[in-house]
């Protein structure tokens, strides 16, 4: 199998990474930016907070690994609707399915921390881990 180099450790770096490393790749993972888990607690509070997750989302992370799935979104929150302010008028909620579809609210640091500890998870099992 070729080597491949994934630039960016964000989400989607993790999850190809991953993907990847599954179908026996030879992977390095680089980021500019210091391992995430390891960043102060008050500067992860100054990136966005939550993360809405669709089912292509869940999909995705499902066709790399349905356990590894089941374990990072562990404590999602649905969310049915979303409120509309309006400048002139009053607020209006607004369902996302006519069936009780919902898209999923996640921490996306809280995520990206599960999805590096996959990749740790993944390095101990494999003979070809993933160089972070």
């Amino acid at each position: 199998m070729p080597s491949v180099a994934v630039i960016g450790s964000g989400l989607v770096g993790c999850l190809t990474a991953l993907a990847l490393g599954h179908r026996g790749y030879e992977v390095t993972l680089v980021d500019m930016r210091p391992d995430p888990r390891l960043a102060d607690k008050s500067e992860k509070n100054l990136r966005s907070i939550n993360l809405a997750v669709s089912d292509r989302g869940i999909r995705a992370l499902k066709f790399v690994d349905p356990n590894m799935a089941e374990r990072v979104l562990d404590g999602i929150i649905p969310m049915y609707g979303r409120m509309i302010h309006p400048l002139n008028g009053e607020p209006e909620s607004q369902i996302y399915g006519l069936f009780g579809e919902s898209i999923n609210s996640i921490d996306r640091a809280k995520l990206n921390e599960n999805l590096l500890d996959e990749i740790e998870m993944f390095n101990k099992g494999s003979d070809k881990p993933i160089k972070l």
